[in-house]
């Protein structure tokens, strides 16, 4: 009730929290699933499963194994109510978890990547490191979000861990990590690259198209931004969550190469790596510029030798996962279907874009994507030119 009397007796920070949120996630769960605009990847399975594979969870939750060892990625399950985010503070829910986690077998989780320290992307990961007995791997703003979870669950004292300027863990295991650094689980070696979250003022070009929320992605750039330096302890509001630093992920495995690009800011530097299977977020991809998307697609695909793009971050984060296919953003909020008409234009047919089901696992493995090269179906060069003719002509 006290969340409820501090929003009435705040109608101005309400009201920008509300619009905030609609950007973020979408009015009211609107929206339909983009399926229909690309193909899905949904190999026809003979039997069960070896080799390297992956399973999707929306938003940029991606678990990847093999026969002995599995990663996960940003693990975010909670997927918070529009209505919950304006008017309360929030914390991890228990019980969508442990649904989300029936999916996975918890026992070959090895670590837990997290890739930056929003809401979306860490806010479950100490809840999901202490089911999963993985070991959490980030930045020390992600650390203090599992320093303020630990607390929150009777693991030492608040005074302790204000002070405690390292950021130590008493029920955790907590690997720091900065980019250029690798971490080994079986098979598996994992590489944290550098790379931008993608900007909510869309780096302010003069010439950019501007649309109507343009200031209130600027206010919440300004929100979301900097470092956590004490421990957070949920619930919390969503702009507690800053960013910290931002991580992309190579994935090399004996079968195939793997990259993960969490946020649609282009990678300071890839260092010439190649990736078989590249998820590509595309969250917020609409508003950039028009060169920033060219040279989002050029550094993370073109020049990876990529063979099938797996586009995330695309669906409205709110409601359980259980309810059916994922839903879009609607189109004032983030249009993804402008997103994929300018990936598939770039793209000229050249590499398979395919959209991953939720919960169901699929093989990543080189020898399985050989049979993509041939249906690349409505993206080839009849495409129609989104910068002259389509939904960004008239950008810059």
């Amino acid at each position: 009730m006290k969340h409820l009397v501090s929003t009435v007796r705040r109608p101005r920070a309400a009201v920008l929290r509300f619009i905030a949120l609609a950007i973020m996630s979408g009015v009211g769960g609107c929206g339909s699933p983009p399926m229909q605009l690309v193909d899905s990847y949904a190999p026809t399975l003979n039997g069960e499963l070896h080799g390297l594979r992956g399973q999707f969870f929306g938003t940029t939750t991606i678990l990847l194994r093999d026969d002995d060892n599995a990663i996960l990625f940003d693990g975010f399950f909670s997927r918070p109510s529009l209505e919950s985010l304006v008017l309360t503070e929030i914390a991890p829910d228990s019980r969508r978890i442990d649904q989300a986690l029936t999916r996975i077998d918890t026992q070959a989780v090895n670590y837990l990547f997290v890739s930056h320290s929003h809401l979306d992307h860490a806010m479950d990961a100490p809840a999901v490191a202490e089911r999963t007995k993985a070991t959490l791997v980030g930045w020390k703003s992600t650390c203090r979000i599992a320093q303020g979870w630990e607390l929150s669950q009777g693991a030492g004292s608040a005074d302790e861990a204000t002070s405690d300027s390292k950021c130590t863990l008493k029920r955790l295991k907590f690997l720091p990590a900065v980019a250029g650094d690798s971490v080994s689980a079986g098979n598996f070696k994992v590489t944290l690259l550098a790379t931008s979250h993608a900007p909510y003022q869309f780096e302010d070009e003069p010439r950019r198209q501007r649309d109507f929320f343009d200031p209130l992605r600027a206010w919440l750039e300004r929100k979301l931004a900097g470092e956590i330096n004490r421990p957070l302890w949920p619930p919390a509001r969503f702009t507690d969550y800053r960013l910290g630093d931002s991580y992309a992920f190579l994935i090399e495995h004996p079968h195939g190469n793997v990259l993960i690009v969490p946020s649609a800011g282009v990678p300071r530097d890839l260092g010439g790596v190649k990736a078989n299977v590249v998820f590509l977020s595309i969250g917020d991809a609409d508003k950039l510029s028009n060169e920033h998307i060219k040279e989002y697609w050029r550094e993370v695909v073109q020049k990876t030798h990529a063979e099938l793009v797996i586009p995330v971050h695309w669906d409205n984060q709110s409601g359980p996962l259980e309810d059916g296919p994922l839903k879009a953003f609607p189109s004032f909020v983030d249009n993804t279907a402008c997103a994929m008409e300018t990936l598939a234009f770039l793209n000229g047919g050249r590499v398979a874009i395919r959209f991953m089901p939720v919960f169901i696992t699929v093989p990543l493995d080189s020898r399985s994507l050989s049979t993509l090269k041939h249906r690349n179906s409505g993206q080839g060069s009849d495409t129609v030119d989104p910068f002259e003719k389509g939904c960004r002509r008239g950008r810059h």
